[in-house]
């Protein structure tokens, strides 16, 4: 028995028929008009897989079917009948569900993840203008470029309001509390997003600061000190400080693509401050970015990271290391190497963003 696959732009094909065993795709030009016939529409069509010119392995099959939009597979047999199919969604090594339920990748999604950002507003009572939402994570895992992701859906371009890349060390030397503006109504979001310096095995953030952090000693554009650590004589300490000053969630950013050479003492360092959020009844979300070098499907089309078992070994492995909920270990794409904004990148950065505001939410109902 021959196998192809072949490529086709229309929509579905409702009959098969009887084609002739060829090298190329079809013998005549009547076999390619029949087909676009039963379609309704010319076609243009093109070899992907054949098994006597592929060899029959599934992870050929694979790497040269998958992602590439609707198919056609014709089989051959030895008394030269011919069966075929149609296959209108993309081949993919990969489970038949989605390991977790995937959202909608529309603009109407989008667009109602940010109306319920928009309109999130702290409880009066309790003196919060804007809630706080710490970012913490090892150098290089990616918090920075969360928070020009988030600005730049809403911004609507790249931005670059934190730096990012890739140094020996944190670029990211001080605290920084970011507010996001929304250009519709032109007033700040009610949130802020607060980024310290990266964690390291060596030149480390000391505990005592992230303590302070917490609780809300230390000032907005408080530099950090590897060597020494805050005291209440450090200039713009907080004595004193209100619900309004504190952190009201944490959320770890992990590297997905090296989860597995993590070094100890960072994943110890990770523990150290999560046992800092349960003393204080502080909440945990964790983001695991670079999911597009964890599968290359996920590179080739975000829209495959909920039926990647890649990524999905990753969020496990992430929620063993920090022992909490997988349901709390959301996958994310930071914009790195795109130039315009694409709905499935936004659509992962504003849901965690929902769910790091719902949590923050829990927190203040925690204090009332």
């Amino acid at each position: 028995m021959k196998f192809v696959v072949i490529k086709t732009k229309v929509g579905l094909l409702e009959k098969f028929a009887e084609l002739q065993r060829t090298d190329n795709i079809f013998e005549t030009d009547r076999d390619k008009l029949q087909l676009s016939s039963w379609f309704g529409k010319e076609c243009h069509f093109k070899l992907l897989y054949k098994i006597s010119r592929d060899g029959g392995s599934p992870q050929t099959f694979h790497n040269l079917c998958d992602n590439k939009g609707p198919t056609v597979t014709i089989f051959y047999n030895t008394d030269n009948n011919v069966y075929g199919g149609y296959l209108s969604d993309s081949w993919r090594n990969g489970p038949a569900e989605p390991w977790r339920e995937p959202p909608v990748w529309k603009s109407k999604t989008l667009d109602s993840l940010k109306e319920f950002i928009r309109s999130f507003q702290p409880k009066e009572e309790l003196n919060v203008p804007e809630v706080n939402i710490l970012l913490v994570g090892q150098v290089g895992a990616g918090k920075s470029s969360v928070v020009n992701t988030i600005n730049s859906v809403w911004k609507g371009e790249i931005s670059s309001r934190s730096w990012a890349g890739s140094s020996e060390h944190s670029l990211t030397t001080s605290f920084t509390k970011f507010r996001i503006s929304d250009p519709s109504t032109g007033t700040y979001l009610k949130f802020r997003l607060c980024d310290m310096r990266g964690l390291e095995e060596t030149m480390d953030v000391k505990s005592e600061d992230i303590a302070f952090l917490l609780d809300g000693n230390l000032p907005n554009k408080y530099k950090f000190n590897p060597a020494a650590r805050a005291t209440k004589d450090t200039p713009g300490f907080i004595k004193e400080p209100t619900m309004k000053d504190m952190i009201h969630t944490v959320v770890f950013v992990i590297d997905g693509s090296n989860v597995e050479v993590m070094p100890d003492g960072i994943i110890k360092k990770l523990k150290d401050i999560k046992e800092m959020l349960i003393e204080r009844d502080v909440p945990l979300l964790v983001l695991v970015t670079k999911i597009d070098k964890v599968c290359s499907d996920v590179d080739k089309d975000v829209e495959e990271v909920f039926f990647s078992n890649a990524v999905k070994k990753t969020v496990d492995k992430v929620s063993d290391i920090i022992a909490i909920p997988r349901s709390h270990v959301l996958p994310v794409k930071n914009y790195e190497k795109e130039r315009t904004l694409q709905n499935n990148i936004c659509i992962l950065a504003m849901e965690a963003l929902k769910q790091a505001l719902l949590f923050c939410q829990d927190f203040l109902e925690n204090q009332s």
